[in-house]
């Protein structure tokens, strides 16, 4: 299995250990939990405002706002949204999904029997 060239880098280290310059710590673990968490950190990342827009067009409504801190004295803010059956605007197209069962393999999650 080929490891993609963002978990590669990840792997071989994008700052130093005593630095943690993201909000949640996603890059303190070992290399088994390391692909999974890049590419959650990735798809939280890419979804910062856009998902936000996103997240209202369909109905989604604040639910809060909390500060934690994933690390001593490094506080981040944290949005809340929820969705309720009544506020749900269900899109006029359809989820199409191509690749998973590779990247599900990679990942090791819900891997589909063979």
């Amino acid at each position: 299995m080929t490891t993609p060239a963002v978990v590669a880098s990840v792997l071989s280290g994008i700052h130093p250990p005593e630095a943690m310059p993201f909000s949640y710590p996603w890059t303190e673990a070992g290399p088994e939990e390391l692909p999974a968490n890049t590419a959650q950190h990735i798809w939280r990342t890419r979804a910062e405002a856009a998902s936000l827009g996103v997240s209202r067009s369909l109905g989604y409504e604040p639910n809060g706002v909390f500060r934690h801190a994933w690390k001593p004295n490094e506080m981040t803010e944290v949005r809340q949204l929820r969705l309720t059956p009544e506020t749900f605007k269900r899109p006029d197209w359809e989820l199409a999904v191509e690749g998973s069962d590779a990247t599900a393999r990679y990942l090791g999650i819900g891997v589909p029997r063979e």
